[in-house]
C-alpha cells in the first residue's frame, strides 16, 4: 500500500519517519530498513535527526532512488552487472569512439557542428560527457522516444543513430527497457518482486521521473511504501498557474484568466516543479494512495515571514488586511551591498546582532547559501576567520560545496600537474609547488631551507622555461638564458668551483651555496626531474589505465606515503579515487585501449574533482556556508542567501542544442509533465528555502557594478 505523508516542515516528516522506524516487527529486528533519500546533504541531515531522536540510528540503509531502482532490476535479473552500460559514467567512454567514427562520416553534418575547432579530441570528450547526461535523462523522461529510435525512427537524426549504435554494441538492455519489462512482469503478479523489503520509505523527493513513480506504484502492491513529500502548500495546487502561463493559453481562456482572482503569486510563479509533481501524484495515473497524512506546521503569523509562509500554506493571495504596510520586523531582510566582500562583512555584523537579540540561537541553526559559493569561500574565511576563538566577534563556521582545488593545496597541486604541458615553468609556478606542506615533508625541507632555495632561484636569474628547446617549442626563440637549465648550471658550478669572478666552461658560477646547504639544492633538482618526467609522458596520447599509473607515480614522487592530517588524507583519497574512476570507467565501458591526450585527461579529472567537491563539510558544525543545491532544503532558524544577482540565480537552461527536451520547450513553450528544468528547479528551491526558514530569511546581493557604479538587477 502507498501511504502519502506530506508537510511543509522536514522536521515533522523526519519525526514521523522516526516513529515508523521504531514500530517494527520484533521477529524482523535484524532485517535492515530501507530509506530512499535523493540528496547527500539531506541524507546527512536525516541521519543526524534520527540519531538525535532515538539516541542511535543503526541497521538502516540509505540509498538514492536511482541506486535502489537498479538494485531491484538486478535482483529481478541477476545477469545484470553492478553498473549499467547506459549509466552516464560509462556512456561517456562508450560514446568517445563512436563520435570519432561518426565525425568522419559526411552525412552526419549535424554532429560536426559540435566538433569544429583545433582540439577535436577535447571537444569529443566534452561532447561525450554532455551526451551521456542527456541520454541518461532521456532514459528517465523519454523512454518511448528511445524505444522508437531503437526501432529505426528518425534515420537522419545523428542522436538517434548514436543511440542505435550504443544499443547494438551493448549486451544488456537499457534502463527504459528494463523498467518496462519489470513493470509488465510484476504489475498484476501475485508474487512479490525479489529483494523487496516489507517496508520501504521514500523521504524528501520533490520530483520523480514518471517511470520510477509507476515503479513505486507496483512496489506498493506488494509492500508498505511510505512516501514523505515536502510541500509548501496543504491545499491541492496541481492546477495553479502563473499569470504568464494563464495568458499564454487559448484566447478565450486567457481573457478570462486576466480577470480571474489570482492565486498566491509566489506559489504560482516559483512553484512549477512542485506543482507538476503534485499533479502527477494526484492524477492517479501512476499509483493509488491508500492513506494520506498531513503534517503541516502553522507558521508564526505575527511576523512578516510567517505571514508570507501562511499565505503560501493556505494558497491565498496577500491581503492588505492581513499584511499591514507598517509591519516591519527582522524576520525578512534584504541587503544591497557594493561588493561581495561587503556582503560578507554585513552578514557577519547582522549575525552578531541576531545572537545578541536571541540567546537561544546557535551557529548551527544558521545556513548561508550562495549560487556561486566558490566566489564567496575566500571572503568568508577572511571575514569570519579573522576573529580568534574567545573574541566576542568570533563565529564558528564551515564552508562546503566549494570546488575541491580551493579546499586543499594538495588538490591544487594535482591540478597544476595536470596542466603541466601548458605551463611556462616559471620560477614562481615551480616554487609554488615547493611551498605545499606535504611536498616539503616528502623532501624533508624545513622553512629555513625553503627560504634559501627561493633566494638562490631569484638571485641566480631563473625566470621561466626548462631550456632553450622548451622556449623554441613555444615560439619564444632558441635561447637558454634565465631558464632552469641555465640557472642550475650556475648554481651547480658555483658549488663545485667556488670561483665567483671567473667563467668556468662558459658559465658564470653562483657561489652562495656551500657545505650541507647543497642538500636543499639537490631536493630542488629532484622536484624538477619529477616534473620533467611527468611532462615527457604527457606529450603522448595514453590509455586511461596508463594515465592512472603515470599520475599516481607523479604523486608518489612529490607527496609522502602517509598524510599527517584528516584534511590531507581526504584530499589524497579524493585524488586517488578520481584516478581510479578514470581507469575503472574506461575498462568497464570496454574502451581501456582508447588513447587520450593530456587535455582530455585534465578535462575529465578536473570535472570529477569539482563534482565531488566538499559535501562532507555540510552540517559539520558552526554556521553552514554552502551552495544552493536543489533538494537540500533542510530547516534552519535563519537562512541567508548571498550573491542573489539576476545573472547568478536562477540558472539558465543550457542552450547548446543537444538536449532535445530543452529544444522542444524552446520551440513550443510547453513542457511535458515532469520534465526537468534548471531554471524552474532553482525557482522552486528559492520557494522551499523561504518556507524552510523559521525565524529569519535574509537576502543579499551586489546592487552596483564595481567598475562604473551602474545598477545591478536582483534575482527575479
Amino acid at each position: 500500500m502507498f501511504n502519502l505523508l506530506s508537510g511543509n516542515d522536514l522536521t515533522r516528516l523526519a519525526d514521523a519517519l522516526a516513529d515508523q522506524l521504531a514500530r517494527r516487527d520484533r521477529r524482523a529486528i535484524l532485517r535492515p530498513e530501507r530509506v530512499l533519500v535523493p540528496q547527500a546533504g539531506l541524507r546527512r541531515w536525516l541521519q543526524i535527526h534520527l540519531a538525535e531522536r532515538h539516541g542511535i540510528i543503526a541497521n538502516v540503509q540509505f540509498s538514492a532512488p536511482a541506486e535502489y531502482v537498479w538494485e531491484l532490476l538486478r535482483a529481478a535479473d541477476p545477469s545484470l552487472p553492478e553498473r549499467s552500460d547506459f549509466s552516464a559514467h560509462l556512456l561517456r567512454w562508450r560514446l568517445l569512439p563512436l563520435l570519432e567514427t561518426m565525425a568522419g562520416e559526411p552525412h552526419w553534418s549535424g554532429l560536426g557542428e559540435f566538433l569544429v575547432g583545433t582540439s577535436g579530441a577535447l571537444k569529443r570528450m566534452q561532447l561525450a560527457g554532455e551526451l551521456a547526461n542527456v541520454f541518461e535523462r532521456y532514459q528517465a523522461y523519454r523512454g518511448a522516444q528511445l524505444l522508437s529510435w531503437q526501432q529505426g525512427a528518425d534515420p537522419l537524426d545523428w542522436q538517434a543513430e548514436l543511440w542505435r549504435r550504443l544499443v547494438q554494441q551493448s549486451k544488456q538492455p537499457h534502463r527504459a527497457q528494463l523498467l518496462q519489462q519489470y513493470l509488465q512482469r510484476f504489475h498484476l503478479s501475485l508474487s512479490a518482486p525479489p529483494a523487496l523489503p516489507e517496508r520501504l520509505f521514500v523521504f524528501g523527493c520533490i520530483h520523480v521521473s514518471p517511470d520510477v513513480l509507476r515503479l513505486f506504484g507496483v512496489l506498493a502492491q506488494h509492500c508498505q511504501l511510505d512516501f514523505f513529500q515536502p510541500s509548501p502548500c496543504r491545499e491541492y495546487w496541481g492546477d495553479v498557474r502563473s499569470e504568464r502561463e494563464r495568458l499564454k493559453g487559448e484566447p478565450a481562456a486567457a481573457l478570462a484568466a486576466s480577470f480571474a482572482e489570482p492565486d498566491n503569486p509566489l506559489l504560482a510563479s516559483l512553484g512549477a516543479v512542485g506543482r507538476d509533481f503534485v499533479a502527477q501524484l494526484f492524477s492517479y495515473e501512476h499509483l493509488l494512495t491508500f492513506e494520506e497524512v498531513e503534517l503541516y506546521r502553522e507558521p508564526r503569523a505575527e511576523t512578516l515571514l510567517g505571514a508570507i509562509q501562511t499565505d503560501i500554506l493556505d494558497l491565498r493571495a496577500p491581503s492588505p488586511e492581513r499584511h499591514p504596510s507598517g509591519l516591519v520586523d527582522p524576520s525578512l531582510q534584504v541587503h544591497l551591498c557594493h561588493s561581495a566582500l561587503r556582503e560578507v562583512q554585513v552578514l557577519h555584523d547582522q549575525l552578531l546582532e541576531m545572537f545578541a537579540r536571541d540567546a537561544s540561537l546557535q551557529p548551527r541553526d544558521i545556513a548561508v547559501m550562495a549560487p556561486r559559493v566558490e566566489s564567496y569561500a575566500p571572503l568568508v574565511r577572511a571575514v569570519f576567520g579573522a576573529p580568534m576563538p574567545g573574541d566576542p566577534r568570533h563565529i564558528p563556521f564551515t564552508v562546503g560545496d566549494a570546488p575541491a582545488h580551493t579546499e586543499h593545496p594538495i588538490v591544487k597541486l594535482f591540478i597544476a600537474l595536470l596542466s603541466l604541458p601548458a605551463s611556462r615553468r616559471s620560477a614562481s609556478d615551480v616554487l609554488e609547488l615547493l611551498r605545499v606542506p606535504a611536498v616539503l615533508r616528502k623532501l624533508d625541507v624545513d622553512a629555513g631551507a625553503l627560504e634559501q632555495v627561493l633566494s638562490w632561484v631569484s638571485n641566480a636569474g631563473i625566470r621561466w622555461g626548462t631550456d632553450a628547446a622548451f622556449r623554441a617549442a613555444r615560439g619564444a626563440g632558441y635561447y637558454g638564458d634565465f631558464s632552469w637549465a641555465w640557472g642550475l648550471e650556475r648554481l651547480l658550478m658555483g658549488y663545485a668551483s667556488n670561483l665567483p669572478t671567473e667563467r668556468v666552461a662558459g658559465v658564470v658560477p653562483y657561489v652562495e651555496i656551500e657545505g650541507l646547504s647543497a642538500d636543499a639544492l639537490g631536493k630542488l633538482i629532484y622536484v624538477l626531474r619529477a616534473l620533467e618526467s611527468l611532462a615527457r609522458n604527457q606529450r603522448h596520447a595514453l590509455s586511461a589505465p596508463v594515465w592512472q599509473q603515470v599520475l599516481n607515480e607523479a604523486l608518489d614522487a612529490l607527496l609522502p606515503a602517509e598524510a599527517d592530517a584528516s584534511d590531507e588524507r581526504h584530499a589524497l583519497t579524493l585524488i586517488r579515487a578520481t584516478l581510479s574512476a578514470l581507469a575503472d570507467d574506461s575498462v568497464a565501458a570496454g574502451t581501456a585501449t582508447q588513447l587520450l591526450d593530456w587535455l582530455c585527461v585534465r578535462s575529465f579529472l578536473t570535472e570529477q574533482l569539482n563534482e565531488v567537491g566538499t559535501q562532507h563539510r555540510f552540517l559539520s558544525g558552526g554556521v553552514n556556508f554552502c551552495g544552493m543545491v536543489p533538494l537540500r532544503t533542510v530547516p534552519f532558524k535563519v537562512i541567508c542567501l548571498l550573491g542573489m544577482e539576476h545573472i547568478a540565480f536562477p540558472r539558465q537552461d543550457p542552450t547548446s542544442g543537444i538536449n532535445r527536451m530543452h529544444q522542444e520547450y524552446a520551440r513550443t513553450g510547453k513542457r511535458v509533465l515532469g520534465d526537468r528544468s534548471l531554471r524552474e528547479d532553482d525557482r522552486y528551491l528559492f520557494l522551499q528555502l523561504l518556507c524552510a526558514a523559521r525565524d529569519c530569511f535574509y537576502l543579499s546581493y551586489v546592487a552596483q557594478n564595481l567598475r562604473d557604479g551602474s545598477e545591478v538587477e536582483p534575482s527575479v
